[in-house]
């Protein structure tokens, strides 16, 4: 018998004998296994008053194809949310010019994001569905992983974006214009963390 069907014996018949997880987890820790060996083995199971322990839907199964399909996700994700960006910032100095109009040379600046889009949007969306588990199945680790650092990137941007607003205030420097695009910055961060979210409840 393997470690982890050892592992698993273990966990369901304390969870039947009616050992709550804080116990099972100290024993286990006590015993050498790592943190995220008895998390794993604790989240295969459920717990329901009157019935043994229920075993939690398998996550599917992690492959070369589907590790191909979150790595383009991931990076479909920051090429839609950087060029997202990069657009609309262009569109404010259009918009709003800073004392004259704005030169033609900002309205050709809006080519490359619009051709990134268009690449990149239909990619994410497309990773997006392929990557979604099947019925019945919890997402492979990976996606969870993948989840989680977007979220960290996103979060790093929303501190970021609040600390340049910080200084611009303290500074004496903060513009309508600057104003608008720090708002930009922390509406698509929010919006990744927002998309990311299903990911890293799973």
């Amino acid at each position: 018998m393997s470690r982890t069907a050892t592992l698993q014996d273990f966990t369901r018949n304390a969870l039947a004998a009616g050992r709550t997880p804080q116990e099972i987890a100290a024993a286990l820790a006590a015993a050498g296994w790592s943190a995220a060996e008895i998390r794993d083995a604790l989240d295969a199971w459920a717990i329901h008053p009157g019935l043994p322990p229920v075993p939690r839907r398998a996550r599917t199964a992690l492959s070369a194809g589907l590790a191909l399909v979150e790595g383009l996700h991931l990076v479909a994700l920051g090429m839609v949310a950087g060029h997202l960006i990069a657009l609309i910032f262009t569109l404010i100095a259009i918009w709003l010019p800073q004392g004259v109009p704005a030169p033609y040379w900002v309205v050709t600046q809006l080519r490359w994001p619009m051709a990134a889009l268009v690449v990149f949007l239909p990619l994410w969306l497309w990773s997006a569905r392929k990557a979604r588990p099947a019925p019945g199945q919890r997402r492979p680790a990976l996606s969870v992983w993948a989840g989680h650092l977007a979220v960290f990137v996103a979060t790093l941007s929303l501190l970021g974006d609040a600390l340049a607003v910080i200084y611009r205030f303290l500074s004496g420097d903060a513009t309508a214009v600057f104003l608008l695009k720090a708002l930009v910055v922390a509406v698509i961060a929010g919006l990744v963390i927002l998309a990311m979210e299903e990911r890293r409840r799973d």
